[in-house]
């Protein structure tokens, strides 16, 4: 018999929390969302950490897809540092739009939000337990519901628990290898593949780290029996199977099945990236010409070509459908002021 146990939101979301329920706006509303973005370089010294977004909002309404940068503060301590350093991630990213959503707002709000639109940042205050769609601004009304919004902010809740708990896992269970490649490849299918400003070297990446775990959850599922880890599986062991998703027990199987699924997404949201940049004429992310010599004579190659058939094949097949981004989307559903703190 599985215990059943009851779980709610914060009434009054703070930190973490407080992002997913920014981020959870976007997401109701037909927004691609991308949270906690790391850029990682390893250097003669180490891996070092440049920059951490909070949010990164895609709207996929415009062709090509049109990218706002999001940062979320609940604390009461903020000011044009913050807008600054907001500005400057615009800059190096190479992102038009940016979005500073606080939870409380200054007293002299109007002249922070004056001087953040010069620099092409929205300004917005969400205080108290009531927050609208309005009230987050630039989302478009009439797409997201209440229950929308609190599924949405209670996925972000279980990806940042199950992140968390693989964490907590790699490192004091140092022995088995399952979590750190399951560490790996989420990093790498997340932030890895964001700071890549070309599709095509994206995919190359998604391609290559697909390569490098094979299998993943098949290898995990092992591992736990005592097997090798680096061994080829074809299959979950039955027990191990049965147990996570017919008894609903939770165990690891949880964690490497959905990093897995979310490389099948980032491929998939490449291939359609791709698309529309190509059709919007946004050269710098979609050239696929790479130069070669060979004895003496210059040769252009495609790199497109050099991935899969099969996905060639499927962005050939996507590129035909009318319903593959947001301007063909369904009635919307009429919106809402949630109370925050009913759910």
């Amino acid at each position: 018999m599985v215990e059943k146990i009851s779980i709610k939101l914060p009434p009054d979301p703070r930190d973490e929390a407080f992002e997913e329920h920014v981020a959870s706006y976007f997401l109701t509303s037909g927004y691609y969302v991308e949270r906690r973005l790391v850029e990682r370089e390893l250097t003669d010294s180490g891996v070092e950490e440049i920059l951490e977004l909070d949010l990164i909002a895609t709207d996929y309404r415009v062709t090509p897809p049109a990218l706002t940068l999001v940062e979320a503060k609940s604390g009461d301590r903020w000011g044009f540092p913050d807008i600054f350093k907001i500005f400057g991630w615009m800059h190096y990213l190479k992102v038009p739009n940016g979005m500073f959503i606080v939870r409380q707002g200054h007293g002299n709000a109007g002249f922070y939000r004056e001087k953040a639109e010069e620099l092409s940042i929205k300004l917005l205050s969400v205080s108290g337990e009531y927050a609208s769609q309005q009230e987050i601004g630039n989302i478009p009304e009439g797409i997201a519901g209440e229950m929308e919004h609190v599924v949405w902010r209670y996925s972000c809740w279980i990806e940042r628990g199950l992140m968390r708990k693989l964490k907590v896992k790699k490192k004091s269970m140092k022995n088995r290898k399952c979590y750190a490649a399951m560490e790996d490849y989420y990093n790498k299918i997340t932030s890895g593949i964001f700071f890549q400003e070309n599709i095509i070297k994206r995919l190359e990446e998604l391609y290559a780290v697909f390569q490098s775990h094979p299998r993943l959850t098949a290898k995990c599922a092992n591992e736990e029996l005592g097997n090798i880890f680096e061994e080829e599986y074809d299959a979950v062991p039955h027990n191990a199977f049965q147990s996570t998703w017919y008894e609903c027990r939770y165990t690891d199987l949880h964690i490497s099945t959905f990093i897995e699924h979310r490389a099948r997404l980032a491929i998939l949201k490449s291939a359609v990236d791709y698309t529309l940049c190509k059709a919007g004429g946004d050269d710098i992310r979609t050239n696929t010409t790479m130069r070669s010599n060979f004895n003496g004579q210059e040769f252009e190659l495609s790199q497109l070509n050099a991935l899969p058939s099969t996905f060639i094949d499927g962005l050939h097949t996507l590129s035909r459908n009318q319903y593959f981004d947001r301007k063909y989307s369904v009635n919307p559903i009429p919106s809402k002021t949630y109370c925050v703190h009913n759910i």
